[in-house]
């Protein structure tokens, strides 16, 4: 099967690695860092440095496709899958490296293209093209819904992937306008529950088939009962998506003033402890940029972590993204800005710092 897709594979490893390669070549004419990674919000929240680590990102997204295809190849019900669903595996990654290149060369030299927007609009777009392939899709183990009641029914299999293959077209389109009229940070609302959609509505309609197939007599709960490893790895992929659920919306910091210091908790980042004595100075300011997140923890509504913008450089952040103001630290020449989940605990926070400070000089 490899030698059959020889020339793809080759063609599309190139494809991948190549971009990558290109800035190692130009690296002189590029700045030391790179934005390489943009969350849900559209906003830059990884840096790397330029040469090998440009590297290892495009050998990351190759080695995903090699597992993906080699994992593909090995499924014994591929042997004679459709040659078009094949191809479209091995080029997806290839095409996502290559959106990601665009993304990170053109904020490298600065270029005027929106690269959040542009790279949050190529997701609607690889659902209407998955969307066309899906009916050409052959009963398998590694692709398409591999459910229970599809994978022991051929026609189950058959008329959920023609369904699923609408719904993700038309799912697609009406995502891909709504990313065109909404501000990008916005598009996280209307991403994550696309998304679950397109995936709950297939299985639900592959369920209720099997629910009529079962009352006419056409199939037995015996035929379709699944094994035990089936049912481990539809437990496994239940939890893996509610982590995942979980992870991107929570996530909390409690900011506490004791006696002599001041102490945030976080959930899913470290904690921090400040003696009052060491903080040199405190603003109450409105942030206008918040930047680059280097490293952290970030969801719709949170930031943590240390992150850089052009008017600071590098500094420490618990922010409530909802809050313009914050509160501005200077502690031993190193920037803390914090605030709290609305502008009157923000407040608050900056009232009760500058007195505790005062008391403390």
């Amino acid at each position: 099967m490899i030698k059959t897709y020889r020339t793809h594979l080759i063609a599309s490893a190139i494809a991948t690695i190549f971009p990558a390669i290109l800035g190692i070549c130009l690296g002189e004419f590029l700045p030391q860092e790179f934005v390489t990674h943009w969350n849900f919000m559209g906003q830059a929240d990884r840096m790397s440095n330029k040469g090998f680590d440009l590297l290892g990102i495009s050998f990351v997204l190759l080695l995903s496709q090699w597992i993906g295809v080699f994992f593909t190849m090995k499924d014994r019900k591929n042997k004679n899958q459709n040659k078009k669903v094949f191809i479209m595996i091995i080029w997806i990654f290839p095409l996502i490296s290559l959106l990601l290149w665009v993304g990170i060369y053109s904020s490298a030299i600065k270029g005027s293209m929106d690269i959040p927007k542009i790279m949050l609009l190529f997701l609607p777009l690889m659902f209407i093209f998955i969307g066309n392939y899906m009916p050409k899709c052959k009963q398998n183990y590694t692709i398409g819904f591999r459910i229970t009641w599809t994978l022991r029914n051929e026609e189950n299999w058959n008329k959920t992937h023609r369904f699923a293959g609408r719904v993700w077209v038309y799912g697609g389109i009406l995502m891909l306008i709504l990313f065109l009229l909404i501000p990008t940070e916005q598009t996280v609302y209307v991403m994550i529950p696309a998304i679950f959609l397109m995936v709950f509505v297939p299985t639900i309609y592959s369920y209720l088939f099997y629910k009529k197939q079962l009352k006419k007599g056409e199939v037995t709960k015996e035929e379709l009962k699944a094994s035990p490893l089936e049912k481990k790895i539809t437990l496994g992929v239940i939890i893996t998506v509610i982590v995942i659920l979980l992870l991107a919306f929570r996530g909390d910091y409690e900011v506490q003033f004791e006696s002599t210091t001041l102490s945030i908790k976080a959930k899913y980042w470290k904690d921090m402890t400040i003696s009052y004595e060491e903080i040199d100075e405190v603003k109450y300011v409105e942030i206008k940029e918040k930047g680059t997140r280097m490293f952290g923890y970030g969801t719709p509504s949170l930031l943590m972590g240390e992150c850089r913008n052009s008017a600071w450089g590098s500094y420490t952040a618990y922010l409530h993204e909802k809050t313009k103001p914050c509160i501005f630290l200077r502690v031993n020449d190193k920037i803390l800005v914090i605030n709290g989940e609305d502008e009157e605990s923000t407040k608050e926070y900056y009232e009760q710092l500058r007195v505790k400070v005062a008391e403390e000089e």
